[in-house]
């Protein structure tokens, strides 16, 4: 006997009931604040976009000139030498390039161009700093290649030590009244190639060989065993610092810039909530945890204990202080969420976290369809930066120093990147006036340059640049300068 339909009145009330506990729940999950929900608003030409962004360059850079900054707020930009410097032939990631492909059959750089000469800016700082100055930035952050500095363990080119500190002279002396003052970053991503082929950060004893690295450039101012000795390598960086910086007339500040991705749910599930705090605890805290405290998180999981359960008890305690501020970079907030498993499942994207379980679950964090994005493929979410400088400030109490953020925007108008940017600097003036301490803010990137995997497709810089002629050009449009 066929089963019976049920009346369409019945089904309409059962559905409307049902929708009406998950929006009563959705509310309840946001009064209690568990995880905001992001504020959206309706693109002109369809889809969405985080609310925090204005419509309109105009509007954008009318309401980033009506912003309030404390006298010594920072504002800059930021680069890393092998995405921009050149000629550096003798590094881990230039090995990687020239296998050619990945183990999957992929290239190992979009494009298959290597990064080559860059941006020339080994060559072309003096050109690059005209930029700077006409941008008024007052931090300039950048790296100091080791491979560079260090060809071979133990044999260091004082030709580019040199250069790397007329850098610094020439940043200090680019404005009659204050200059742009330098930020310089140790260690971005790259090794010397002699540095990995013993062992990296895999062996304890190569910490040493990062020290006495540190200790040379020292001068510029005037995966569980790599994140352990990657720590012991920023402690015994700190304390080099440190210890040399007693007869200058200001101390250096000493941080660590670490990537941040927010994860966040629109879901009231408890697995897909669990996932998100779980996710949040070590992706966003337990690096720093152990900077400020010396100590890792013990919930929702026993990190500290598990780790001293390993012997690491004394290195943990060892780097309670190391950081003088916490360095953010963050660029998009993550949408976590579970299903049960499909051959309809798409492949994820390179920046999504896909999980699946022989249960037949899905765990992704991944982007929202409609949702306007950069030419990465991320969501461009301003909010997700203002609630991640508040999680950190609430947690550790430490002065919060925006290292990278950004977009790669390469349509040729900066449509996105005037909104984006003006909307970061909204997020974080109004953390400022209710009492969190961010310092500055450095967008990523001052120059168009390679992007690793994704070689020189993303257009990041401020300032375009011709790879084939390496000529600069300002920003296309005025309404960016002005924001």
């Amino acid at each position: 006997m066929p089963e019976r339909a049920a009346p369409a009145g019945l089904s309409a009330i059962w559905h409307a009931i049902v929708a009406l506990v998950v929006r009563f729940f959705g509310r309840l999950r946001r009064l209690l604040s568990l995880y905001p929900s992001l504020p959206v608003a309706p693109l002109a030409g369809g889809g969405f976009a985080d609310g925090l962004m204005a419509p309109t360059e105009e509007e954008a850079v009318a309401r980033a000139a009506a912003l309030h900054f404390p006298p010594g707020f920072l504002f800059g930009s930021a680069t890393a030498a092998y995405q921009v410097e050149g000629g550096l032939d003798n590094c881990n990631w230039r090995e990687w390039e020239q296998r050619g492909k990945r183990a999957d059959g992929h290239p190992t750089v979009e494009g298959g161009r290597g990064a080559g000469e860059a941006c020339d800016m080994w060559n072309r700082f003096e050109e690059d700093l005209v930029h700077m100055k006409a941008l008024g930035l007052a931090v300039y952050r950048f790296s100091v290649e080791w491979s560079r500095v260090e060809p071979e363990e133990g044999q260091f080119d004082d030709a580019a030590l040199e250069r790397y500190r007329g850098w610094c002279v020439q940043l200090r002396e680019a404005a009659a009244a204050a200059g742009i003052e330098p930020m310089v970053t140790l260690h971005h991503f790259t090794e010397p190639a002699w540095f990995c082929k013993k062992g990296g950060w895999e062996v304890r004893e190569n910490v040493a060989n990062f020290r006495r690295f540190t200790e040379r450039v020292d001068d510029l101012k005037g995966l569980l065993r790599v994140i352990r000795h990657l720590l012991l390598a920023h402690r015994e960086a700190a304390a080099a610092i440190r210890a040399g910086s007693a007869s200058l007339p200001r101390a250096p500040s000493v941080l660590m810039a670490l990537n941040h991705i927010w994860f966040t749910t629109d879901s009231w599930s408890p697995l897909a909530n669990a996932t998100v705090l779980v996710l949040n605890v070590i992706y966003n805290y337990c690096i720093p945890d152990a900077l400020v405290t010396g100590r890792f998180p013990n919930f929702p999981l026993p990190f500290d204990a598990l780790a001293c359960a390993c012997g690491w008890r004394d290195d943990l305690r060892s780097l309670e202080g190391s950081v003088d501020l916490l360095g953010v970079n963050h660029y998009y907030r993550s949408l976590v969420s579970w299903g049960v498993a499909s051959e309809s499942d798409a492949p994820p994207s390179p920046s999504d976290l896909f999980l699946k379980l022989p249960l037949g679950l899905v765990m992704r964090a991944n982007f929202i369809a409609g949702f306007e994005k950069s030419d990465m493929g991320w969501d461009l979410t301003p909010s997700s930066l203002q609630w991640l400088l508040q999680a950190l400030w609430d947690r550790y109490h430490v002065p919060l120093f925006i290292t990278e953020s950004g977009l790669a925007d390469g349509d040729g108008t900066e449509f996105r990147r005037t909104r984006y940017l003006s909307a970061c600097l909204a997020a974080i003036a109004e953390l400022v006036a209710k009492g969190v301490d961010v310092r500055g803010y450095l967008v990523w990137t001052l120059l168009d340059n390679f992007e690793w995997a994704e070689g020189f497709r993303p257009r990041f810089g401020i300032i375009h640049n011709c790879f084939d002629t390496q000529a600069t050009s300002a920003p296309p449009d005025p309404h960016l300068a002005g924001s």
